[in-house]
């Protein structure tokens, strides 16, 4: 179960990544809010290639679910970049001591609790992850 305090968190931060996904030089900044923060010490998983905007990625893949869930989930799940959008919003969850590295679970598994293991509900109507982020995202409608 999360707090209401985590769902804030994790739709703003959906939200901030979709505009920043919107962008030219996207990973760019993502790459420097990460540094920013420390929030990838040893450079787990650091991909510094730069990734289309959300827009061409939609004409690539062909619809705007499979490229929510195909491209969209798995940017958003890069690690540190939720971690830093939380201590940016909120310093005072930033509770790091030297090299600790425990810190980066609580986060990473929030987020992927939240895209992959929960039941997600519109007005008591369970839905899929792609139209939860679409609501999320004041999608209301399929760009196709």
């Amino acid at each position: 179960m999360f707090s209401e305090q985590d769902i804030e968190l994790i739709y703003g931060f959906i939200q901030f990544a979709f505009n920043e996904m919107k962008t030219e030089d996207w990973t760019r900044r993502r790459i420097q809010m990460i540094e920013q923060f420390n929030t990838n010490p040893h450079d787990r998983y650091r991909d510094d290639s730069e990734k289309p905007i959300f827009d061409l990625m939609v004409q690539q893949i062909g619809s705007i679910d499979n490229a929510l869930y195909d491209f969209f989930c798995k940017e958003i799940t890069h690690c540190g970049w939720f971690d830093s959008y939380c201590f940016n919003k909120h310093p005072e969850l930033d509770t790091r001591e030297t090299d600790d590295d425990n810190f980066r679970w609580i986060y990473e598994d929030m987020i992927n609790n939240w895209l992959y293991y929960t039941y997600h509900m519109i007005d008591n109507k369970y839905v899929g992850l792609s139209e939860m982020l679409r609501d999320v995202l004041g999608l209301d409608f399929i760009l196709e």
